[in-house]
Parts: structure tokens; sequence; C-alpha cells
């Protein structure tokens, strides 16, 4: 499963909607849409909200996304 959908899910079930995270954690929600629907890289700011809301921690999510990027790069570069 992508991070980012499993983001969108986690804050589902902590029974709150986009709009109530972001309003909570001062995310704005253009930011957090980006994320989700893959225009941007997930910002320390929201992955440090995540942990905040116990949404795993900061570094899971930061690990998450650094390995799919190392993998994107990896595969669209010959060399490696």
């Amino acid at each position: 499963m992508s991070w980012r959908i499993e983001i969108k899910e986690a804050v589902q079930r902590k029974g709150m909607t986009q709009r109530q995270f972001c309003k909570r954690t001062g995310i704005h929600l253009n930011e957090y849409n980006t994320i989700i629907n893959k225009d941007r890289s997930l910002s320390i700011k929201v992955a440090l909200a995540l942990e905040m809301y116990n949404i795993r921690t900061a570094y899971y999510w930061l690990n998450r996304q650094l390995k799919e990027q190392l993998k994107t790069a990896k595969t669209s570069d010959d060399r490696f």
C-alpha cells in the first residue's frame, strides 16, 4: 500500500476528516491534499502532525517516503 493512501486511511480511522485534521494541526488543507495526491513530498511538519495524533512516528512516514524516492530514482536511471 502506498504511504500516501496509508496516511489518508489512518486519519479517517482516527475519526477525522481531512479538513478536521488540518484545522487541528495547523496544516493547510491544500498542502495535505497535494501530498495525498502525489503532487508534493511529505513535509516534516505534516509528519510531526501525524505523530502528534499517534498516527505512527514522523520517522516512519519520512522513511517510507525516502524508500519510495530511492526506488523511483533507481528504476529511472539505468546505472543502478
